[in-house]
């Protein structure tokens, strides 16, 4: 494996197996749907004695794995996704539908479709506040 310098951060070129056939690809950062994938990326790169200090991670659930690797300066971070918030806004538009009103003036409310509850990102600066 190669690692090449460049303005934005470390690109780690490498192949990848994808349907048998070896194709390059540069990584400058990697998004994952939960903190178990991106500490799989982490362990992988650990394994390649790669750097995560250019290579931003990120995951999502806020984990104690998670937030422990946050801490570690292994991953980037992670987002805390507040399971309060997001059940009373699912009780709340399930209120309103069920009594055929509309759910648009639901705070983070969209389209009729959707209510957004906002997420919290946790990052190195604010990690102790999730442990």
């Amino acid at each position: 494996m190669k690692k090449k310098e460049k303005r934005m951060g470390i690109r780690i070129n490498f192949k990848a197996k994808i349907l048998g056939l070896c194709l390059p690809i540069t990584i400058i950062m990697v998004i994952s749907n939960n903190d178990s994938m991106a500490i799989g990326i982490v362990q992988a790169a650990k394994e390649n004695n790669l750097s995560l200090e250019n290579l931003p991670i990120l995951g999502v659930d806020a984990t104690e794995e998670g937030l422990n690797a946050v801490a570690a300066n292994e991953m980037a971070c992670t987002i805390f996704q507040p399971a309060v918030g997001q059940g009373q806004a699912a009780v709340k538009a399930a209120i309103r539908m069920v009594k055929k009103e509309s759910i648009t003036s639901l705070e983070g409310a969209e389209d009729e479709l959707y209510v957004w509850v906002p997420f919290e990102a946790v990052t190195k600066n604010n990690v102790k506040n999730y442990q």
